[in-house]
């Protein structure tokens, strides 16, 4: 066991530097660990021999539960969801379609060349399509592919595991019936359907149970850190091995859930830890995968299969060609996605290597299994040619096609990147040279190299300052974006803005970013964020009230917590700017937020007051907490000060978030006191109605009495406001509305008569309810309100008859 481990953390150290090795030698890591595996493996069965079999014989199932949940819960984690659904059909399409075709292609092919029965070929077919491109992927990120690019590859890499191991799977139990025939088949694909799908359920409901247990330890950095390690590996496991469901699909699902929701369920501390986390724990699965793929390679093995070499490996290039482009033109055609050009549909072909998963999955095949030995040798093959071939040649592919250089926009945006960082980094240079700290000349001389490499590079892109006004607009819209979402991700972190609200937010802020990609800048002029535009109400105010309990939050008002937080974001966003069109525009979205804040202040008096307390409760004590953690850090204060203060500043939240909770559910009591027709009534005579009286909130559109029916209830508008429909309003056109402070229903219960109207919520309102016998004993007790409610009786019914 000691050797055993000495040995791992050797080969691990010697993964690390690898790292540094492989820059210098400018090969993908993932080669150099191959090659040193085939080396390690060669000299271990020289020495060791038979007992390199033991290691061999666990590879696949240290590959398929200890080193494939990490890898696809990382790579899943760190794929950018809003891509991911936008290239949601081509990447499916080339992760199911191009798979099945594949498998069939190569099973047919290996069958007609190599004189093999079929379904054993299928099998093999189904094991080689499973692609692994962490070569291309790792390149792509060091040259800046395109976005789109390196999304397609990574993102079908990622599906594609999932489905190459259930098309494996399905095709090793074709192996297993006696006959193979239609039933057969469309029982193998139902099986596959439902092992793929039911891999996203259980992938579901374990990121909904581990988000819930995520928000209960935000206290702890570590905790959720650690929790995400047990939602990679328990999500693959209880999909594999309880369910029989693919677990890769199932990984996959928890790893984009908990992605897409990072900052929603992680604490800021977590946040920040994750990317290194999973850093590492990608890196150390891809040096074991790679490291066992070499010393699972036996060149012994290879070698007397060296004949069947050359047509299998045409084979699997000719068919990924024939996969990739009878299915990407299709996608295409169909127009439910950006169109995939033919340079990216090349290097997707090229780009198909073949790694870890397919050597884990021929291991797998039983001892028995016609021709593994043949399928193991071939498989080692393949995978060591897409490496030392595809990956070391994919670069110049890529200089060739002209797939490495930048868009217009990009080309643009990387020059204005470079005038930046010459102007922010010689500002305090320059600054330190007029005081006399530093060479004044020197920093001249270093800035007019820096100037003249700019220079180069201009010339080189053969940019020459054409558009350069157009690059400045865009980069400068996009960044008061930028800006903004930024204030979003901080207020959340800080615990003065909701989930919910955050949600919205940011995917408005999205939508913007898409607008402006499509139509630029009149794209965001004409934004009016879908709630209020100048003429009023455009749509209904979704308005949730929410408990819950915890120390950052109470009870939330969406309807006013999201234009509150857009007007700070956006004004953040226009301080930060440089560009004056985009501090134009951000004043412009600043104007039509205003008017939805004081829209609602006027319908929602009591809901404006308790989330505005709210908010500052929230404010207060996040300032208050980034204080003190500040001066505990710098060692002013000890952690005994640090503590008190916290316990005093948490007090006092508590205290101010209950006399916010207040507002936001008053009592019926507080509401009827601002009620002019109880104006002057004493409190104690208030509660005595109250408590006859209940309060409703009803959403936007909701019934509230209906016309021609019996009256037993009185009610009075606190927040919002109603509309009056009949059909001798509607005869002249007439829909009356009823505000804050009016009533309805009195003269049914006055005058002992059915409803002679319709009253339906206009927006989502606040209304008290006073039953019949509490309506009476009101009139009979309160002579004052008697008489106002006996007048607003009397006027409304001779208006009924004028129009009867």
């Amino acid at each position: 066991m000691v050797v055993s481990i000495m040995i791992l953390m050797g080969l691990l150290g010697l993964g690390f530097l690898g790292t540094k090795v492989a820059t210098a030698l400018r090969i993908p890591h993932s080669v150099l660990l191959v090659i040193i595996g085939v080396a390690a493996g060669f000299v271990l069965r020289m020495r060791a021999g038979a007992s390199l079999d033991g290691i061999i014989g666990q590879y696949p199932d240290i590959i398929m539960y200890i080193l494939l949940p990490p890898l696809v819960f990382e790579s899943a984690y760190n794929f950018d969801f809003y891509e991911f659904k936008r290239d949601l059909v081509p990447i499916t399409a080339l992760a199911v379609v191009s798979l099945l075709i594949s498998t069939i292609l190569v099973g047919l092919g290996l069958s007609a060349f190599l004189k093999l029965p079929l379904i054993p070929c299928l099998v093999f077919g189904a094991l080689i399509s499973a692609t692994d491109p962490v070569a291309v992927v790792a390149l792509f990120k060091e040259i800046g592919a395109p976005k789109r690019l390196t999304g397609l590859v990574e993102g079908e890499s990622l599906l594609n595991d999932g489905t190459a191991i259930v098309m494996f799977r399905v095709m090793l139990g074709f192996a297993a019936v006696p006959l193979f025939n239609a039933q057969a088949f469309a029982a193998g694909l139902v099986q596959f359907v439902v092992v793929a799908l039911g891999g996203v359920l259980v992938g579901l409901v374990v990121a909904l149970v581990i988000s819930l247990i995520l928000r209960l330890t935000s206290a702890s950095a570590s905790a959720q850190l650690g929790l995400t390690v047990v939602a990679a590996y328990i999500s693959f496991l209880v999909a594999d091995h309880n369910f029989h469901v693919s677990g890769v699909i199932s990984t996959m699902t928890v790893g984009l859930f908990l992605g897409t929701r990072a900052r929603l369920d992680l604490g800021k501390e977590a946040l920040q830890g994750m990317g290194h986390v999973w850093e590492f724990m990608a890196l150390t699965a891809n040096i074991v995968v790679f490291f066992g793929v070499g010393l699972t390679i036996d060149m012994g093995i290879l070698w007397t299969s060296l004949a069947f070499l050359p047509a299998t490996l045409l084979i699997i290039f000719v068919v990924r060609a024939i996969s990739v482009y009878a299915v990407v033109p299709v996608v295409n055609l169909s127009k439910v996605a950006k169109p995939i050009s033919g340079a990216y549909q090349a290097i997707l072909v090229w780009g198909g290597l073949r790694g870890g998963l397919a050597m884990a999955l021929v291991l797998t095949l039983p001892n028995d299994f016609p021709f593994k030995q043949l399928f193991l040798a071939l498989v080692a093959a393949i995978v060591l040619a897409t490496l030392l071939v595809n990956a070391l040649t994919i670069k110049p592919i890529m200089h060739w096609l002209k797939v490495d250089r930048l868009n217009p926009v990009d080309e643009g945006f990387y020059l204005k990147t470079l005038d930046i960082l010459g102007r922010s980094v010689f500002a305090p240079l320059v600054h330190a040279a007029r005081n006399g700290s530093i060479s004044a000349s020197l920093v001249e001389e270093k800035r007019l190299q820096y100037e003249e490499t700019i220079a180069a590079n201009v010339k080189a892109l053969g940019h020459e300052g054409k558009g350069t006004e157009v690059v400045d607009l865009m980069f400068g819209l996009y960044s008061l974006l930028l800006f903004e979402k930024r204030y979003y991700d901080e207020a959340l972190e800080n615990g003065i803005l909701s989930r919910h609200a955050y949600m919205r937010l940011t995917r408005s802020v999205m939508d913007r970013k898409i607008l402006l990609e499509q139509d630029g800048r009149v794209g965001l002029e004409g934004h009016d964020f879908g709630f209020f535009g100048k003429k009023g109400l455009k749509k209904k105010i979704k308005i949730r009230i929410a408990k819950v309990f915890g120390p950052s939050v109470t009870s939330l008002t969406l309807g006013l917590e999201i234009p509150l937080h857009r007007l700070f974001g956006i004004q953040e966003a226009e301080e930060k700017s440089e560009l004056p069109e985009a501090k134009a525009l951000a004043r412009r979205w600043s104007e039509v937020i205003r008017e939805q804040i004081a829209e609602f202040y006027a319908y929602y008096p009591n809901f404006g007051i308790g989330v505005q307390s709210a908010f500052i409760a929230d404010t207060v004590r996040a300032a208050s907490t980034r204080t003190i953690d500040e001066l505990q850090d710098a060692a002013i204060i000890s952690g005994a000060v640090s503590a008190r203060a916290r316990i005093d500043v948490e007090e006092t939240h508590a205290k101010a978030s209950a006399e916010a909770r207040t507002l936001l559910n008053p009592s019926v009591e507080y509401l009827l006191g601002r009620i002019p027709l109880f104006k002057g009534v004493p409190e104690d005579i208030l509660g005595r109605i109250a408590r006859g009286a209940k309060r409703h909130v009803v959403a936007q559109g909701t019934v509230l009495v209906r016309e021609g029916e019996e009256g037993s209830s009185f009610f009075l508008v606190t927040a919002g406001y109603v509309e009056v429909v009949s059909e001798s309003l509607a005869r002249q056109g007439l829909r009356p509305k009823l505000f804050i402070g009016d009533c309805f229903g009195e003269m049914s219960l006055v005058f002992d008569r059915p409803r002679n109207a319709t009253v339906v919520a206009a927006r989502h309102s606040e209304l008290v309810e006073i039953d019949q016998k509490a309506f009476r004993e009101m009139l009979k007790d309160f002579p004052e309100v008697r008489a106002e409610v006996q007048r607003i009786a009397e006027t409304r019914l001779r208006e009924l008859n004028a129009r009867a």
